[in-house]
């Protein structure tokens, strides 16, 4: 029986490969998808070894890609683009998001000895209201 770090190279290396080779033989928006629809898929792979395993021993990547790209009409989400992929070789997972807003983004202030710090969050003493 394989290990599971071997699952996850021959998942990881079946994307990889497939993708090169068959990339251009799916429709134009399976292309479109098919770099960050691969890294999403690799990405699943080293969080579960069931999934690795399935990636390695499922369909072809192009078939994926086809599967992804059906009925997408003019527009697809990333999130619905993950869950088309990871139900191919996995029927019935799910893929969940999360996302956060951070208004201070890559914007830094200088720190008192000159240095760039980024801005932090600020805590505020209530009793200054007062």
């Amino acid at each position: 029986m394989s290990s599971v770090n071997e699952f996850l190279e021959l998942a990881v290396a079946k994307l990889g490969k497939e993708q090169v080779d068959e990339g251009k033989k799916v429709n134009r928006y399976a292309n479109v998808m098919a770099e960050p629809v691969a890294e999403a898929l690799r990405s699943f792979c080293g969080q579960d070894k069931e999934f690795a395993q399935a990636v390695a021993q499922g369909g072809s990547f192009k078939d994926c890609m086809d599967k992804v790209s059906e009925k997408c009409g003019s527009a697809l989400s990333d999130l619905e683009a993950y869950e088309r992929a990871v139900r191919f070789y996995f029927p019935g997972a799910r893929v969940r998001f999360q996302m956060e807003l951070d208004l201070v983004g890559d914007a830094t202030r200088p720190d008192a000895d000159g240095t760039e710090q980024s801005r932090g969050r600020k805590l505020l003493d209530l009793t200054d209201f007062l």
